[in-house]
């Protein structure tokens, strides 16, 4: 006589293999989605340094005696991204021999939101007559 439908075992191993199928997707979903957060904060974290860097260099262009040198700055964390943004102004060496170089001074400024160790940070040179 021949049997129609499945066994329990065809059954159960059926449900395990689907079972597992969806836990994996499921993981690999919410891996995703952490991703594109943590994505989302350095792209927004390198637009807000950006952005400083664009506003310091057009202080400097608009009053060179008043607005040289830049000063360090700090600009607080705010909602919605809560990152915060610190500038530290010094000095600048040439890479040749090690001597100040006039009328330019490096940068060294750092955005950074949850806890400290979420951080973007660029070192750019910013000169007197650019």
């Amino acid at each position: 006589m021949n049997q129609r439908g499945w066994s329990l075992i065809e059954a159960l191993a059926a449900i395990v293999v689907i079972g597992i199928g969806v836990s994996l997707f499921v993981k690999v979903q919410g891996m995703t989605s952490r991703n594109s957060a943590t994505n989302s904060k350095i792209l927004m974290a390198g637009k807000m340094i950006e952005k400083h860097l664009e506003d310091t260099r057009i202080s400097i262009s608009m009053d060179t005696v008043a607005n040289w040198p830049p000063k360090s700055k700090t600009i607080a964390a705010t909602p919605p991204d809560n990152i915060k943004v610190v500038s530290t102004v010094g000095v600048a060496h040439s890479p040749k021999d090690g001597a100040v170089v006039a009328n330019v001074v490096r940068m060294d400024i750092v955005a950074s939101w949850t806890n400290p160790s979420d951080t973007l940070k660029v070192t750019t040179y910013v000169s007197k007559r650019f």
